[in-house]
């Protein structure tokens, strides 16, 4: 969903509404505003709500909503599979941080205009400003100290949720997933800017898999795109794969049988800008300009072009970029405008669009 003002295509299946036939339930409870109902994002699930910004709910409100439907449904049927998706507004404001609690939070005498409320307003602002927009140290110091505050209480919520499946004995038969979807960007530029560069800053975010029947712990630093979360989902489920053949999978990853190359070509793309992996490659740029080729194991910064030294390497990312280019417009819908109701123009705006 790279539109602000599209829907989903109604002819696009959404995963709730190709399980329904297998017998399984499903929910989904969202506060980003970004998937409400007026998006499409409603369609398919056994139970679906949409909690807004604009209303004086916490923060977990979703995964308390998620956490007593996954009772209820393991009440009626434990044996029978559940897929539950909690789509959490995370680290990004407004926050859940009383004015009380704001004020006892780093740093001391803090008087500048990061509050918990306006949070995001406040930054969207300063993007759409004609002076150059910039953060102070007092500025980040709060804007850090908000978020880790508003994980923290994400963070117990989850834990109610995880114990709900112990006390249901479904704990080590679950497949957890807890992923980002854009990360904030790295200082000094603005957070969470909706259209921002593909930098690393924004494309790499957190993932963290508890797989079904598999104890052990491993810290992977590689990268893995949305196909291979989804694919995951796919196989616990037991539902045929339809998007990319070569795209890894988790359960192959937790058994270390992935290949040389490790996970398959990755394209992040907005407007005409790109970003593309391929192993530890990336090639990035814009469309029409010569692209800038770094590798990643050795300059995690991508700070030295490598396009003029490595031309073998750069012209195979080019062939790859442009099949993976093909690939996407081959399974492009037709483009479905969003019906914006003013709930839900009033959450974006509270979300800083």
């Amino acid at each position: 969903m790279l539109d602000p003002a599209a829907a989903i295509p109604k002819d696009l299946k959404l995963l709730g509404e190709r399980l329904r036939p297998n017998g399984v339930s499903s929910a989904f409870f969202t506060n980003v505003p970004y998937t409400f109902s007026a998006f499409g994002f409603d369609r398919g699930w056994s139970e679906f709500e949409q909690f807004s910004p604009v209303e004086d709910i916490p923060a977990t409100a979703p995964l308390r909503a998620g956490r007593l439907w996954l009772h209820k449904a393991l009440e009626r049927d434990d044996e029978r599979a559940h897929l539950l998706v909690v789509h959490l507004s995370g680290a990004h404001p407004p926050w859940d941080v009383t004015v009380d609690n704001a004020k006892i939070l780093p740093p001391k005498e803090y008087s500048g205009r990061i509050d918990p409320r306006r949070g995001a307003v406040v930054l969207r602002d300063l993007r759409n400003s004609r002076r150059h927009p910039t953060l102070s140290n007092d500025d980040w110091t709060r804007l850090d100290a908000l978020q880790r505050v508003a994980i923290h209480k994400l963070d117990g919520s989850f834990g109610l949720l995880k114990r709900t499946l112990e006390e249901a004995g479904k704990w080590d038969d679950a497949l957890v997933i807890l992923m980002g979807d854009v990360a904030m960007g790295d200082p000094p530029a603005l957070p969470f800017v909706p259209f921002g560069a593909l930098d690393e800053g924004r494309l790499a975010s957190p993932l963290l898999v508890k797989l079904p029947g598999v104890s052990k712990t491993r810290t992977l630093h590689q990268r893995f795109g949305p196909e291979t979360v989804s694919k995951a989902i796919h196989e616990a489920l037991g539902l045929k794969w339809l998007g990319d053949p070569v795209a890894p999978s988790l359960f192959d990853v937790a058994q270390e049988q992935v290949g040389l190359l490790g996970p398959s070509g990755m394209l992040a793309r907005q407007g005409h800008s790109f970003a593309y992996y391929l192993g530890a490659w990336r090639m990035s740029g814009v469309l029409g300009e010569d692209p800038f080729l770094c590798d990643l194991e050795v300059d995690p910064t991508c700070g030295q072009n490598l396009l003029a030294e490595q031309p073998f390497v750069a012209q195979w990312m080019w062939r790859a970029l442009l099949q993976a280019q093909r690939s996407v417009s081959e399974t492009q819908h037709p483009r479905q405008s969003a019906k914006v109701d003013d709930e839900t123009r009033a959450a974006l705006q509270v979300y800083g669009l």
